[in-house]
């Protein structure tokens, strides 16, 4: 999508990033209205920035407590967790 498309995302504090990008990166606007990456650097932009279309949302993974797993949930969550490391 645009860069037109994504800013208003970016605007509400959501983090972006271009499609291209390892997926790890991102880009958010900090508190201070500075655009920053994941490491909390100023990101130089150049005008090719903003004309490409590969731009997405950040759709970060909800957080979920332990407590408040179902059943299901914290029997994946302990099989992967607790009994899948071999032991020496």
């Amino acid at each position: 999508m645009k860069f037109e498309k994504v800013l208003p995302a970016l605007r509400e504090g959501k983090k972006i990033r271009r499609k291209s990008w390892n997926k790890r990166n991102y880009i958010v606007v900090e508190k201070d209205n500075l655009i920053v990456d994941e490491n909390d650097y100023a990101i130089p932009f150049c005008i090719d920035d903003f004309s490409v279309d590969d731009w997405e949302i950040v759709e970060e993974k909800k957080k979920v407590k332990l407590r408040d797993l179902t059943q299901e949930q914290y029997e994946k969550w302990f099989k992967d967790n607790c009994c899948s490391k071999k032991r020496k």
